[in-house]
């Protein structure tokens, strides 16, 4: 992910889903939502992250795995209530996910990056805009009809923040970020020191009780270098008996 969409966005999705399967197959996700916070010096940080987790089960012709890595810039408050909205998916799934070249079949590795140079910014029917950035590791045949949902994983946010504590509370900075995530905040406070010009540009709305509209949006460079990509810190979303994530080292 560029450090300019980081910079630009009003919160950040992070998401790990892994399939496996023959005839049968089971997705899990797991992830979570942070915001951007503005104090009143103009000072940014970033909220404590809601977990959210999801399941699909599929039938068909399939076989194999995949696993995948997703970043996601929020590129508005709309985007952001999108990303804690429960979703549900029923239809059909159609991958062929191997490497072909060479003298024999490997499994297959991608990223957004090798798609196209730039990435474009999406609208969902809420308003929320987002720019996608993905890592793909799978060897998979996949001709399959699969139903599931994704949503707030309310069991696992009480048991990290307490009873009585809701997303959006979460999210306006009612509660500390597990020190688990330390990690990335650093990571992300490097990033707006870094770079000082913001790629979206945002302005009041002329109604809608004062909620923000983008007025204009540019594609983000996904050319990564030295200067504008670096990875995320990857963060571990496991349940453990302390019922504290993870964080893994920054990966290059």
């Amino acid at each position: 992910m560029p450090k300019s969409a980081v910079v630009s966005a009003e919160g950040i999705a992070i998401k790990y889903k892994s399939k496996y399967g023959a005839l049968l197959t089971r997705t899990t996700e797991r992830g979570f939502v942070i915001r951007k916070l503005t104090g009143p010096g103009g000072e940014i940080r970033w909220s404590a992250p809601v977990f959210l987790q999801g399941s699909a089960m599929g039938a068909g012709l399939s076989g194999g795995y995949r696993k995948s890595r997703t970043c996601i810039a929020l590129a508005n408050d709309q985007a952001v209530q999108s990303a804690l909205r429960s979703q549900s998916e029923f239809g059909p799934c159609v991958h062929f996910l191997l490497d072909m070249n060479g003298t024999r079949i490997k499994r297959a590795h991608f990223d957004s990056s090798d798609q196209a140079s730039q990435t474009a910014v999406s609208q969902d029917r809420h308003g929320g805009m987002t720019a996608k950035y993905y890592q793909v590791d799978a060897a998979m045949v996949d001709i399959s009809v699969e139903g599931g949902s994704t949503y707030v994983d309310k069991d696992f946010n009480a048991a990290v923040y307490g009873q009585g504590v809701t997303a959006e509370g979460i999210l306006s900075g009612e509660v500390p970020p597990p020190a688990e995530f330390q990690l990335l905040y650093t990571v992300l406070q490097q990033f707006v020191d870094e770079t000082p010009s913001p790629v979206v540009k945002r302005e009041l709305g002329a109604s809608g009780h004062g909620a923000r509209s983008i007025r204009s949006v540019r594609s983000i460079n996904m050319k990564s270098s030295p200067e504008e990509g670096t990875a995320l810190p990857g963060v571990a979303l496991q349940r453990r008996t302390s019922a504290t994530p993870s964080v893994a080292g920054i990966k290059e």
